[in-house]
């Protein structure tokens, strides 16, 4: 016999089909470019939002101009900083 916790988590975060292609054809506008990333499988309190209402959540990038490489600039939420 065994004993179990169970402790259910976020719900799964799905982006409403119309709202995406939105998203991406405003940024193909502004930038000419929308590249698609890779899934991701993590935990986001955003999904509940999304349950009720179609939207989307969406990876924005930036990179500073004296860095060559968007790959290795550190990402928004990242402790790394450059200085100025």
């Amino acid at each position: 016999m065994a004993e179990v916790d169970y402790r259910p988590g976020y719900p799964v975060m799905v982006n409403a089909e119309a709202e995406t292609a939105y998203a991406a054809a405003a940024a193909r506008k502004v930038s000419g470019q929308c590249d698609d990333a890779p899934l991701v499988m993590g935990a986001e309190d955003f999904s509940y939002v999304l349950r009720d209402r179609p939207g989307l959540m969406a990876f924005l990038g930036v990179c500073p101009d004296d860095i060559d490489d968007s790959l290795t600039a550190p990402p928004n939420h990242s402790n790394s900083t450059w200085s100025l």
